[in-house]
């Protein structure tokens, strides 16, 4: 095992950022000129197969201060009810019905912040539409901070197989800085109470790189992870937008140090490992006794914009405000704001027509993230070559020889 030093010595050599290649090009790079008919060729090229669909829903309760996503805080019933009736009339337009879905993704926003009604309506709607494949997987996010029983109840109901949701940290005073007040005995009563639904995944996801953590609560974590109930887990580097320093003006004073951030990252990571967790790639663990990280070694998982997952599709169709889909032919996202949205029956904001050369490195990319590794032709990387597969991506696109 790598040591601290040895781990701090190859973060300072290989710093990055590095993009995250869930998919490519990246969205900066993409050059448009793919419209909404390519889109729909992609999709008649595709019917009869497998296909992912992911479905963005963006109602949050409270806004976390570091967040990124598209959102809406505490919206009326109304505007829900508004946006539920655009996407269903955008689902309609793929005619999901002439697909076999493979993975099925709820990610927001918090899903759970969905009327509760109006979260039946559309799954009826949707579930009516939809055929399942044989391996049919469906995942959603939530906030275990608000009120779950009877949204999990509602998706255990249509097939719910697994859950994710964001802890951050476990430090009362970091998650007060950040937006996020949590009572920490509640939670872990929360995720204990998960057990009775005997879903196949259970992730979470945390943060490193915030102000005022330190290794002190990390006992804490320890002792999550000990009750034997997530399996996955995203470890993600606290991006800094603009406006946090609005909700915390103290961050400059507290801004950790890149050696600090990644000090911590370190001792996050011996927790995890320590608790029998693996990294998979881009600060996804897989738990060493879960069907998940024996898919990896079986080399049957894929990145994709949700993560990894076993079986994922080379389509995938993403539906509501900013979702980006996949295909061989056509990349596209949706417009972002939901205003815009709503508004337009072309949902098509932002679009790249995949060449020849951008299919072969994306199907490179996903041979490097989602297989095991040979040391002996990393071996500078030892067993830390998982944290640095950024690296190891970004070198092969700038390798005129497409190999690394």
């Amino acid at each position: 095992m790598a040591t601290r030093e040895e781990f701090l010595h190859l973060a300072k050599t290989h710093p990055g950022p590095y993009p995250r290649f869930n998919y490519y090009p990246r969205i900066s790079d993409w050059k448009g000129g793919a419209t909404n008919e390519d889109w729909s060729l992609a999709l008649k090229d595709a019917r009869g197969q497998e296909v992912d669909l992911y479905i963005h829903f963006p109602f949050c309760k409270n806004f976390c201060h570091f967040c990124g996503c598209n959102i809406k805080i505490q919206s009326s019933l109304d505007s829900q009810r508004d946006y539920i009736d655009a996407l269903k009339e955008e689902i309609k337009s793929y005619e999901v019905e002439n697909f076999k879905i493979r993975n099925l993704f709820f990610g927001g926003g918090t899903p759970n912040a969905t009327n509760i009604d109006l979260l039946k309506e559309f799954l009826d709607f949707l579930f009516k539409r939809i055929n399942k494949s044989d391996d049919f997987n469906f995942i959603s996010e939530m906030d275990l901070r608000i009120d779950e029983k009877d949204f999990l109840e509602v998706l255990k109901d249509h097939s719910l197989s697994g859950i994710s949701f964001g802890i951050q940290d476990l430090n009362p005073v970091v998650l007060n800085l950040i937006g996020r007040k949590t009572n920490i005995d509640q939670l872990f009563e929360k995720i204990e109470g998960l057990k009775d639904y005997g879903f196949k995944e259970v992730g979470i996801d945390l943060l490193y790189g915030l102000p005022k953590q330190n290794t002190k609560h990390l006992e804490k974590l320890d002792e999550l992870l000990k009750k034997s109930v997530i399996n996955k887990i995203s470890l993600y580097p606290f991006a800094h937008v603009p406006w946090f320093s609005d909700y915390y003006p103290e961050w400059d004073k507290y801004r950790p140090s890149v050696e600090k951030k990644m000090e911590y990252y370190y001792e996050v990571d011996q927790v995890l490992l320590k608790n029998d967790f693996f990294q998979i790639g881009y600060g996804h663990y897989f738990k060493k006794s879960s069907e998940h990280y024996q898919d990896f070694q079986d080399g049957k998982i894929n990145r994709t914009v949700m993560g990894y997952f076993k079986g994922a599709s080379k389509t995938l169709i993403g539906c509501g405000v900013s979702a980006i889909s996949i295909s061989p032919t056509v990349l596209k996202k949706n417009h972002k704001i939901i205003g815009q949205y709503l508004g337009a029956q072309n949902k098509l904001s932002k679009s790249h027509r995949m060449t020849s050369l951008d299919l072969k490195q994306w199907n490179k990319l996903q041979e490097i993230s989602s297989k095991p590794l040979s040391i002996a032709e990393n071996k500078d990387f030892i067993d830390l070559q998982r944290y640095f597969l950024p690296h190891l991506c970004q070198k092969y696109l700038t390798n005129t020889h497409g190999d690394i």
